[in-house]
């Protein structure tokens, strides 16, 4: 047991302690405060307080006030310089053994690697500060990373980028898939809530082109970026990949002052790829001299799960797709630059003829399928690699989290693209205040399984001859969560959409409504009889039966299933119905008394009405209406039953059965 020495406070213990935590708490006479020194490390006694006295799980912390060490490396000349308890392995690399103490790291001549000991049982509670203290930037870099590859802020390494970042870690426990361990977790830093970069074609700016401003933002910085975009002209002669772990915005001063163009060794390449999340502002795309005809020359691509891309006042003109969302570039994303694999080919298949139900409503409702198979040249992205914020390793999963790519667009023009001012191949996106003019397609949605939701709202359409407003192309027969349409205005003598069919069970929740040139989609069902001469054995007396019959061509439904007296409601949303049934029934026995109903679902009666039917074989007149609450699936069909006797047979030689949603 260790030995009091002092019996002023503070209280100082002395002991072996074998070069480990003591382990002495209250119950030794221990109080908070207290020193202990270890025996053990002599000549150079290590030094522990006493944070938390209690029994059996007592804290103690060593180290010192906190001290200052400067760290340099002359990358020309090969020399280093530093203090304080710090190693030199060579170029450029350090080994630091001492708590405590701040880091002065110099990156001016040379990039620093600096290994810090593990955060670990012996060193809970150890703090390291670490300033990168140049005024101006520098393009070199300042590493910080544990000897076995333990977590710094949730990374395996950290960075310091910018001239004056610095922070502050703790090393403390946490608990991973039920074993304690330990990681170092920030405890303060300077770092701002975002960068902004400065670009300006000509100037005393520390950027004159975009592609270096979002480079940066890809690998020299550890918080948010903002590049913003002074008033000229832009030319691009490679593809843009924005891949940064951290949110990034390009702001322009206005579509009308900044427009960026294709420069003139550009080819089969988008301007912009993003591979991480970005928003976008204020400027105008232009595509000259040829550009736009080639399948990947589009104003803006992505290809990542995870992807949230917002879209304010743009205005895109001229490209192949304006924007193109999950489909296929020559964008190889395993690079955080813009390098492009030229080696790649995928082909894009846009083959999308519509299919036999597709809905042409353009200004005549008359039904058509179009034909827009396009033949395109091939290009691939690899989405493999794609830049994030290191997830924290002490997190554990009982599955993968498939998180869908998600672009807003608002208040912009797309206009003239070859193919399709908005390209959607998965994910989800929402337009609103946009205006889509003639382009070859207006928005093209294409098929794979990586759908979730899509809205257009208040966005204006100029659909002239040959063009559609709104394609439909979902060869996978996979829907949505929701895809809905309204507020929106239709123009011009095109095909306004096309390729859905809001019978199909799979389409049903589809909501087109209140778009001006459009008709309405609402659910609505009509089965009809005329001369039917198909009977309905009525076996007892008082029960209800089917009545029997084969509908004619005018029964029709949209987002309802029409089988032989028979509506099938098809919406996933729970609907008010006005339902409104007509027409005549006929008995082969003179004085019979028949009841004709509503059922729903073959179970529920939902109105009924007694005919007497006084001649044979002769048709009397009935009539029935009812309003009610139908849910998806639910169908509504017409009985009938004979209160006189059994053994009958019924005809219900015409009829019209109207459902109507309120």
């Amino acid at each position: 047991m260790a030995k009091e020495l002092n019996t002023l406070s503070p209280k100082k213990w002395v002991a072996n302690y074998s070069d480990a935590k003591p382990t002495i708490d209250v119950s030794n006479g221990v109080r908070v405060g207290d020193i202990a020194v270890d025996t053990s490390t002599s000549p150079n006694e290590k030094v522990w307080t006493c944070y938390d006295n209690t029994a059996g799980s007592p804290v103690w912390y060593r180290g010192n006030p906190m001290s200052v060490c400067y760290l340099t490396y002359d990358n020309a000349k090969g020399t280093p310089s530093g203090t304080n308890g710090c190693t030199f392995s060579g170029n450029g690399v350090w080994t630091i053994t001492e708590f405590n103490s701040i880091y002065y790291c110099d990156d001016a001549l040379g990039s620093l690697t600096i290994t810090i000991p593990d955060a670990s049982n012996v060193n809970q509670g150890q703090t390291l500060a670490f300033v990168k203290p140049r005024l101006v930037q520098s393009d070199n870099l300042v590493t910080i990373k544990t000897v076995s590859g333990q977590q710094i802020l949730r990374q395996t390494e950290f960075k310091l980028y910018t001239a004056n970042d610095s922070f502050t870690i703790v090393s403390v426990p946490f608990s991973a898939n039920g074993s304690l361990t330990y990681k170092y977790r920030q405890q303060s830093s300077n770092f701002p809530i975002h960068e902004v970069l400065n670009v300006a074609p000509e100037g005393n700016q520390l950027y004159t082109n975009i592609k270096d401003a979002v480079d940066f933002a890809n690998n020299y910085t550890n918080n948010p970026v903002v590049i913003q975009i002074a008033p000229g002209d832009y030319y691009v002669d490679e593809t843009i990949v924005v891949n940064s772990p951290y949110h990034v915005g390009i702001h322009g001063g206005s579509p009308e002052s900044t427009t960026i163009y294709n420069g003139p060794t550009i080819s089969n390449q988008p301007i912009f790829g993003l591979l991480s999340s970005i928003d976008l502002e204020k400027m105008t795309f232009v595509a000259t001299g040829g550009y736009g005809a080639g399948v990947d020359e589009c104003a803006l691509c992505s290809k990542s799960q995870g992807l949230y891309v917002e879209i304010h006042a743009i205005l895109i003109y001229g490209f192949y797709n304006g924007i193109n969302i999950e489909g296929p570039t020559s964008l190889n994303s395993s690079s955080s630059s813009s390098s492009v694999d030229s080696s790649s080919s995928s082909s894009v298949d846009s083959s999308s003829s519509s299919s036999s139900s597709s809905v042409d409503s353009s200004s005549s409702s008359s039904s058509s399928s179009v034909d827009s198979s396009e033949s395109s040249s091939s290009s691939a992205i690899s989405s493999s690699s794609t830049s994030s914020s290191s997830a924290d390793s002490s997190s554990s999963s009982s599955g993968s989290l498939d998180v869908q790519t998600e672009w807003w667009i608002f208040d912009s023009i797309i206009d003239n693209c070859n193919h399709a001012g908005i390209y959607c191949n998965g994910g989800s996106f929402g337009v609103s205040e946009v205006t889509i003019g003639n382009n070859n397609v207006g928005i093209d949605i294409v098929g794979t399984s990586n759908f979730n939701r899509f809205s257009i709202t208040n966005t204006i359409f100029q659909v002239n001859t040959g063009q559609i407003g709104v394609r439909w192309s979902n060869v996978a027969s996979f829907v949505p969560q929701y895809h809905f349409a309204t507020g929106n205005a239709f123009f011009g003598t095109g095909t306004y959409i096309s390729g859905f069919d809001f019978n199909d069970p799979l389409q049903a929740g589809f909501s087109y409504v209140n778009n001006l040139g459009l008709r309405e989609f609402k659910p609505t069902a009509f089965t009809e009889f005329v001369a039917n001469a198909a009977t309905t054995t009525m076996t007892n007396q008082n029960d209800y039966y089917k009545v029997q019959g084969t509908n004619t061509g005018d029964s029709f439904g949209i987002k309802y299933l029409i089988g032989n007296n028979q509506a099938t409601y098809l919406e996933p949303i729970d609907r008010y119905f006005q339902i409104n049934a007509v027409g005549e029934v006929e008995v082969n026995a003179n004085g019979q008394n028949l009841k004709v109903a509503l059922y729903k679902n073959g179970v529920t009666k939902l109105a009924e009405i007694t005919v007497r039917c006084t001649t044979q074989n002769t048709g009397y007149p009935f009539s029935l209406n009812k309003m009610i609450l139908l849910s998806q699936n639910d169908y509504i069909e017409l009985y009938v039953a004979n209160t006189t006797s059994a053994g009958k047979l019924a005809i219900v030689s015409n009829m019209g059965n109207s459902i109507l949603s309120l």
